[in-house]
């Protein structure tokens, strides 16, 4: 049967999924991989793939998973919803098709999905099974790919724990815990997962959100090990969002780095954080920065945190930034016995002209 018959054939047997996708298209693999032999197949003559291209808000059970003994190919396009992540966060696709933003968005929009997918008195169950095929199965893949990440994160997760409980005992010695105690802002470690031999993104300590604690929130001490890199928190980096065509320009590496700060105590404003609470700090960033072996360190604080190290090599350098003037630092710092890479940037909220931020940023990574 040719393409433009088997075509035909297809749509005529599904009526409905021609009614909701938004195109249809017969197309030829050429080669493939071959998982048991590790090896290359070439297709001669080529390989029939039916693809059906539908948006969000479909109903999957419709797309066979074959016809006619050909492959059916399921090709999403267009975004997701606002209950889920934006498309430029770089997360694992189970983190990304979390079972909890399903729900989220169909308690939100039962009456919309409804209507687009043309089922009438539509229940919560089968808006749940439609967008995602068969949302216990959905349930069990995640989990299932879950598992592995763990598995995979065996030893990162390990050492995460052992130092959770080193900053938890130095927390409730601190003087922001002794001077702030019914403000309960608490500890965290890392915003991201540990990835070795990588860029590490540092910062000064955790902030604290005033307007989300109006609204009734409450900060608690990090306790689950974070599956994300650096570039996964998307959503959630603010201002930091700006740093992400940098990187992908400058250092690509440190997009699938680690990012946490000096100072793993959270305060309001910086002067909260006192000299005896980065000792508490010091001895566990030091563990963490030999347990990652960074390849680079990158930090964006206004006040160098190294500057004044006796033991670091840093020059700095005066960047035109309109009238006044930019100050970078580039060089290496020494932490425990090792010599890194270092590299300190204007922080992106600090007032700086397009010319003069990709400026320190060539003068650091060019």
């Amino acid at each position: 049967m040719n393409k433009e018959k088997l075509l035909e054939t297809f749509q005529q047997k599904n009526q409905k999924l021609v009614e909701l996708c938004q195109k249809i298209r017969i197309t030829g693999l050429v080669e493939g991989w071959n998982a048991e032999t590790k090896e290359v197949i070439i297709y001669d003559p080529p390989l029939y793939q039916i693809e059906v291209w539908r948006p969000f808000l479909f109903d999957i059970r419709l797309i066979p998973k074959e016809f006619n003994g050909i492959k059916v190919v399921d090709q999403f396009y267009g975004s997701y919803p606002k209950e889920f992540p934006s498309d430029n966060a770089a997360l694992p696709l189970e983190e990304f098709e979390a079972p909890d933003r399903y729900i989220k968005f169909v308690d939100n929009n039962l009456e919309l999905i409804s209507k687009k997918i043309k089922i009438p008195n539509l229940t919560r169950n089968t808006a749940l099974d439609a967008l995602t095929g068969d949302f216990k199965k959905h349930k069990q893949w995640c989990n299932n790919m879950r598992e592995n990440r763990i598995s995979e994160e065996r030893e990162n997760i390990s050492f995460f724990n052992e130092m959770l409980s080193e900053v938890r005992k130095a927390y409730y010695l601190s003087d922001v815990y002794l001077n702030n105690k019914e403000k309960e802002w608490y500890y965290s470690i890392t915003a991201t997962k540990f990835s070795k031999n990588k860029p590490l993104i540092l910062g000064f300590n955790w902030g604290v959100d005033n307007n989300w604690v109006k609204k009734g929130n409450k900060y608690t001490p990090q306790c689950n090990y974070p599956f994300s890199t650096f570039e996964g928190l998307y959503d959630d980096l603010a201002t930091f969002k700006r740093t992400i065509p940098l990187f992908h320009r400058y250092s690509p590496s440190a997009l699938s780095g680690t990012q946490l700060n000096i100072c793993f105590f959270r305060s309001e404003e910086k002067d909260q954080i006192t000299q005896y609470d980065l000792d508490l700090c010091k001895p566990i960033f030091e563990k963490i920065v030999n347990y990652l072996n960074p390849s680079c360190i990158i930090s964006f604080s206004r006040k160098d945190p190294f500057l004044a190290a006796t033991d670091s090599q840093i020059k700095t350098m005066k960047i035109p930034n309109g009238k006044s003037t930019l100050f970078v630092s580039k060089g290496k710092v020494k932490i425990n016995e090792n010599l890194i890479n270092y590299y300190n940037l204007p922080h992106p909220n600090y007032p700086v002209n397009g010319e003069a931020r990709t400026k320190a940023w060539k003068e650091c990574f060019e």
